[in-house]
């Protein structure tokens, strides 16, 4: 009976920690979502700060001076897109370092609903056993003193 008692507060100290991570694989996902949705908009960014650059290239003749503002515009239009190129590396690092704790996590949740189906399904058993054991003693008296009556001492 007392390993059966040790089996159930292991269970409890599994389930325990299975909620636990599952709150950190939430946690996790939120971040991760969080993550995606500043690239999306970096990469937008990035995709207006193109369109601005393909409307300043000159279409057909234009005077000296609108054609220096225009590469100026560009070189500052350009420096911008660095920036962000920059920070979309960063952001895609990041994203692949949370990605991995997700996996990481998942991984351990998966070994320990393994591990909580093995020690479940063992503590069944070891319930039954002893049930079923306590039950063929209580028959077997019952015979004994069916067949043999009581003897008194």
């Amino acid at each position: 009976m007392q390993a059966l008692r040790k089996c159930k507060e292991f269970i409890r100290m599994l389930e325990h920690n299975q909620n636990i991570l599952q709150a950190e694989i939430i946690k996790s996902e939120g971040i991760l979502a969080h993550i995606k949705l500043l690239m999306s908009e970096q990469q937008h960014q990035f995709d207006m700060i193109n369109k601005e650059i393909k409307n300043l290239s000159p279409k057909g003749l234009l005077s000296r001076k609108e054609m220096f503002k225009n590469i100026r515009s560009q070189a500052v239009l350009l420096s911008k897109q660095q920036f962000l190129i920059y920070r979309i590396n960063e952001i895609e690092q990041e994203l692949d370092q949370q990605n991995n704790k997700v996996k990481e996590k998942k991984n351990t949740m998966f070994k320990l609903n393994k591990r909580h189906r093995k020690l479940s399904s063992h503590s069944i058993r070891i319930r039954r056993r002893y049930f079923l054991d306590n039950l063929n003693k209580s028959e077997n008296e019952i015979q004994e003193v069916a067949c043999y009556g009581r003897k008194d001492l």
